[in-house]
């Protein structure tokens, strides 16, 4: 893996979370960063022929992409880059809560190796999922690479036209202005239209309703015999507690995942 091209990502995400509204959302831990790393990869991927920017080895590991050595480097290469650590005991009495944020400090040189599209997509992804753990893990995990495999293999991300583009200023709804001559055209339209309708509902209401036939249902031999059936099955409630299911792993190259990637 390449640790320029990975420190210069990383200095951007940094600069973005600072530079966002809400300090709170400033705040990101190890987790983040990477799915923010793997985000990268794919953008760069998909208009590259499949090859990765920054050269990591993603593997699918325990339901996300993930690669031990750049976990490994996270901690040295933000305390490199200015980034403060705080760290407070879970909750949930697993890991400690890592969370990481800039300090007065100036990352952005640290970026200045990433050309102007690579930042501007990294800016946007960050000021979308922030910290937002769970949004940011939904989407990640219907990217094309996570939908092929199968956890324990490497991720293959052969460009699919997978596309990061979200509602935004130019694509949500925006009301449309109309001339005084367009909304008078309108009106026209519009009480023709109604007009049509009431004279098309006078003449079906004239008419004669047909009487349509009701097919009753038959209690047949056959129908007894299922009753009987199911009545004698000798299956039972499930009793209350906690139970286990066993999924088989060929769900995970099924189409059930997804029919819509390649």
């Amino acid at each position: 893996m390449n640790i320029q091209k990975i420190d210069a990502v990383l200095a951007q995400v940094l600069v973005s979370a600072d530079r966002l509204e809400d300090y709170q959302d400033r705040e990101l831990g190890p987790i983040h960063f990477i799915k923010y790393l793997y985000l990268a990869d794919l953008f760069f991927a998909e208009k590259h022929n499949g090859r990765t920017f920054t050269g990591i080895h993603w593997r699918f590991h325990h339901f996300g992409p993930w690669d031990t050595d750049l976990y490994q480097h996270l901690d040295s290469a933000l305390a490199a880059l200015g980034a403060v650590k705080k760290t407070a005991t879970s909750q949930y009495g697993h890991e400690d809560y890592i969370r990481w944020s800039l300090r007065n400090s100036d990352a952005a040189n640290s970026a200045a190796g990433l050309d102007v599209e690579m930042v501007f997509f990294l800016d946007r992804q960050v000021k979308r999922f922030a910290n937002k753990t769970p949004e940011l893990l939904d989407f990640v995990y219907k990217t094309p690479p996570m939908l092929r495999a199968a956890p324990g293999e490497v991720l293959s991300f052969e460009p699919s036209g997978f596309s990061f583009r979200e509602a935004d200023v130019f694509t949500q709804a925006k009301p449309i202005e109309r001339t005084e001559k367009q909304k008078k055209k309108i009106r026209e339209w519009e009480r023709s239209a109604r007009a049509h309708l009431a004279e098309k509902f006078k003449e079906l209401s004239g008419k004669k309703q047909e009487t349509k036939a009701v097919t009753l249902p038959l209690y047949d031999e056959v129908f007894f015999q299922a009753m009987s059936a199911m009545e004698a099955s000798d299956l039972s409630e499930v009793a209350p507690g906690r139970h286990t299911a066993r999924i088989d792993d060929s769900v995970w190259k099924s189409k059930a995942r997804s029919d819509d990637v390649p």
